[in-house]
């Protein structure tokens, strides 16, 4: 038998959608980077970030244990999108380091407006990247939507509990 796939670029679409969260976790972890580096951060401040990762990660992943557990998803006939619960809650970490960057260079009296443009192309990024897994048939809109709406609360809350405080005034007292 001769299957057709959905599109003739099917594949170079696949990899360009297999590489996607390798890249923002590279950008996520070079965000903290120039953030300790450039700005000074306290110790205490980078192992916060560093339990951010880890619970966007513990989210996303105890989110499809639950799943598979409950069968959440498919009593509703959708399906836990785990590509959706990482890249969505790397994307809102990515945005939160970034808005943290200009918060923290507004105090110092720089003025730069790259991390507003860098968190924005990122959160539009993210959204061409789901509208490429409902392309390529990985899932559906409702499933890409309930995941995100779902796992991005979650994340967003550990986010902003995990966070370094935005001040550099907070981010000293934090390395006490």
């Amino acid at each position: 038998m001769n299957e057709t796939l959905p599109n003739p670029y099917y594949h170079q679409l696949d990899a360009i959608a297999d590489a996607y969260t390798p890249l923002l976790l590279i950008l996520a972890l070079a965000c903290v980077a120039r953030l300790w580096w450039q700005q000074r951060w306290a110790l205490a401040c980078v192992w916060r970030t560093v339990a951010s990762v880890l619970w966007v990660a513990f989210v996303s992943y105890g989110g499809m244990a639950l799943d598979k557990t409950l069968n959440i998803w498919p009593k509703w006939q959708m399906d836990y999108s785990t590509h959706t619960a990482v890249a969505g809650g790397l994307t809102i970490l990515i945005t939160a380091l970034l808005f943290t960057a200009r918060h923290i260079n507004l105090v110092k009296g720089v003025k730069s407006k790259w991390e507003v443009i860098a968190a924005l192309a990122v959160a539009v990024i993210s959204a061409c990247y789901f509208a490429l897994m409902v392309y390529q048939q990985y899932h559906s809109f409702a499933d890409i939507f309930t995941t995100f709406v779902v796992t991005g609360t979650l994340q967003y809350w550990g986010l902003t509990t995990f966070l370094p405080p935005l001040s550099r005034s907070a981010h000293k007292r934090a390395a006490l």
